[in-house]
């Protein structure tokens, strides 16, 4: 496959791909995916160390209900923790989460998608930085 081959050219250019799963029906529709998944796969196959996944939210919040209730840092420890009190898709999204770290990733960044620097701010630490 030559999107397989490309992304090691990339990296070893010193480019930076940013990665997006845009899934089309085959009407060139936009549909939903579980992109959790598709990160998860990318992530192994590619043995990427840091991950950042762009939300509509700040981050991760302590309180669903309150969109400033954002965690700043959390350890595996804690994530495992949160995955224990969550429930519905934040649950999976952790779980998700936590098979990124179970195959090698060291970091994963959880943050805003929605400004105008989205990839700079999370980079920047700005949302959820899970270590």
């Amino acid at each position: 496959m030559i999107f397989l081959s490309l992304i090691p050219l990339l990296l070893d250019n010193g480019y930076l791909p940013v990665l997006t799963v845009p899934i089309a029906d085959e009407n060139g529709i936009a549909i939903n995916s579980e992109n959790d998944d598709i990160v998860g796969c990318l992530q192994q196959e590619f043995h990427s160390k840091q991950v950042i996944h762009l939300i509509e939210a700040s981050g991760l919040l302590s309180d669903s209900r309150d969109p400033e209730s954002v965690l700043k840092r959390l350890s595996r420890e804690e994530l495992s923790d949160r995955e224990q009190i969550a429930s519905g898709r934040i649950r999976r999204k952790l779980l998700a989460i936590k098979r990124l770290f179970d195959n090698g990733a060291e970091e994963v960044v959880i943050a805003d998608g929605r400004g105008p620097n989205p990839i700079r701010d999370a980079i920047e630490g700005k949302g959820t930085v899970i270590r």
